[in-house]
């Protein structure tokens, strides 16, 4: 399957369009293989194809050593204890490996990760060659086997993205895409939808916490579309606007290693990225806004109907106790006893009649009648009470009523 995958992003090209691979090319030119790649090499500074390899074996080689740790874990019948433990064991090593392999072939190269710049202010994207990881994506799917974690590497120059992989190991799918070159699953071309409406559309979001499920551009956007959906991992569910099963995506918390392979994913198979207010994406935002077509993400914004950053979501306007208050389990509760004294005061003040006591009821206890072979009815007999094991199968059967009108008829010989 990879080498289908190298051979549809490697060498076609810079348009969309079938081309011969590099081999065939310089056969067709009458020079060797050898000579092109010095030719090529020595035009281009920097040989994006060897960095793509790079990248894609890397990828490759962690999601394999993850996917053969998940199935020794699912024949062990893992319960979600150990499988938290087991995602901070990958998350960290993930990261690690990943870095190491690519610093081998480029020890000049940065790195934007998850692990190491969880200050996602202190980031900042520079024109040097930068390498964007989040080794393993969506921790509460990946501890409760929900098949939708995701390994996220993506490739950026000059500030613009010039390759992406997304490896969900839980369904072993690899998406990949290049600058020019498509989007892909595994093998297959991903082309989005062609929704134009937002009425018809099926919108992905995510509502990780309350805060975020009652946020107001949620609920503006509830009444407008045709359904919504959330699968709680921003990478997969932009994936899936680039496949065509959703036709929008909207997000206001999500990090630049989750847009930078995903973005590209979904421009390169012909959908809209952009930010909420439609400005041009800034990755190092927390939001973005990525639709099927151009007229659906208009009107997706006009509903938002927000442009400035001073009007950008809140997620916490929920107001929060103290940390403190939460872990003592304390809040505004107020004493019923103190209560029921002062309503009985304002009620013999108001002159108002006291609310009647309720009476309690006793408990009703079922008893199941003893069931013998002798007086059980016809729907007694067929029922799923035990009962004993005929000793005449003569006398048992001649007990059954030859009215065919009544229940439990049927004959069990």
């Amino acid at each position: 399957m990879q080498k289908l995958i190298r051979s549809l992003l490697l060498g076609f090209g810079s348009s969309k369009s079938s081309s011969p691979p590099p081999a065939a090319a310089a056969s067709i030119a009458g020079t060797s293989e050898k000579q092109s790649k010095k030719r090529k090499s020595s035009g281009n500074k920097f040989d994006m194809d060897q960095c793509f390899e790079v990248g894609l074996k890397s990828s490759e080689r962690v999601a394999t050593k993850l996917m053969e740790a998940l199935k020794k874990e699912v024949n062990n019948e893992v319960k979600p204890a150990k499988r938290m433990r087991m995602f901070t064991k990958w998350n960290s090593r993930i990261e690690d490996m990943l870095i190491k392999d690519i610093s081998k072939q480029y020890p000049t190269h940065l790195f934007i990760t998850k692990n190491r710049h969880k200050n996602r202010e202190a980031v900042s994207l520079t024109d040097d060659p930068t390498w964007f990881i989040d080794p393993l994506g969506s921790k509460t799917n990946f501890v409760h086997g929900f098949p939708y974690a995701n390994i996220n590497l993506a490739f950026w120059l000059l500030k613009k993205p010039r390759f992406g992989i997304v490896w969900n190991p839980l369904q072993d799918e690899c998406y990949t895409t290049r600058t020019g070159f498509g989007s892909f699953m595994n093998v297959n071309t991903l082309q989005v939808s062609n929704c134009r409406k937002l009425s018809e559309a099926l919108v992905m979001c995510e509502a990780r916490t309350k805060a975020t499920f009652d946020s107001k551009e949620i609920r503006k956007i509830a009444h407008q579309v045709n359904e919504l959906r959330s699968l709680g991992s921003s990478s997969m569910s932009m994936c899936m606007v680039a496949q065509g099963y959703a036709d929008a995506y909207i997000d206001f918390n999500c990090g630049s290693w989750d847009m930078s392979a995903t973005m590209l994913l979904v421009r390169e198979a012909g959908g809209v990225v952009c930010d909420p207010s439609l400005k041009p994406l800034d990755l190092m935002s927390r939001r973005v806004l990525c639709a099927a077509t151009q007229e659906l993400a208009e009107e997706l914004a006009a509903v938002l109907a927000f442009s400035e950053e001073k009007d950008a979501p809140k997620l916490s306007e929920v107001p929060q106790l103290d940390e403190t208050v939460q872990k003592l389990g304390l809040g505004e509760k107020r004493n019923t006893k103190e209560t029921g004294k002062t309503q009985s005061k304002y009620q013999e003040r108001e002159g108002l009649d006291k609310k009647p006591k309720e009476f309690s009821r006793p408990r009703m206890v079922y008893v199941l009648p003893k069931l013998t072979t002798e007086f059980q009815s016809p729907s007694m007999k067929f029922s799923g009470y035990p009962k004993a094991a005929p000793t005449d199968r003569r006398k048992f059967v001649r007990s059954y009523p030859t009215d065919p009108n009544l229940p439990g008829q049927g004959s069990i010989f």
